[in-house]
């Protein structure tokens, strides 16, 4: 099944994927897809805002998921959905979903926008 994670640790219906315009409610939802079990899809609906791929993307490596893809979408009111399909071999065997989307919702309350500086091919 989907996991999904609302503003201040709300839990959601998969189908409740809208996000109003000018709210600060961010949904992560999760499922395992794939062809190996290491394989999941991390759906983000939330505000679209400065460094948000940035964000979520330090977030993801943070847990050293693997980016294999990201689709990155805005509606014309704003709402961003940010879809990864990430793989999780390298990651502690004891990561859970819940984790996933506590680390995700607690950067984009914090406003974290991580590291700035410019990133070579190499890192």
């Amino acid at each position: 099944g989907e996991a999904a994670a609302g503003a201040a640790g709300r839990r959601g219906a998969p189908e409740d994927e809208e996000v109003s315009e000018g709210s600060d409610d961010v949904k992560v939802f999760i499922t395992r897809e794939g062809p190996t079990p290491d394989d999941m899809k991390v759906k983000v609906i939330c505000r679209d805002r400065y460094g948000l791929l940035h964000t979520l993307t330090t977030v993801l490596k943070s847990m050293d998921a693997q980016i294999k893809t990201a689709t990155i979408s805005t509606s014309g009111e704003g709402v961003a959905k940010d879809i990864f399909e990430v793989n999780t071999k390298n990651c502690r065997d004891t990561l859970t979903h819940e984790e996933i989307q506590n680390a995700i919702c607690e950067a984009l309350y914090r406003g974290d926008l991580g590291d700035k500086r410019k990133r070579t091919l190499g890192e």
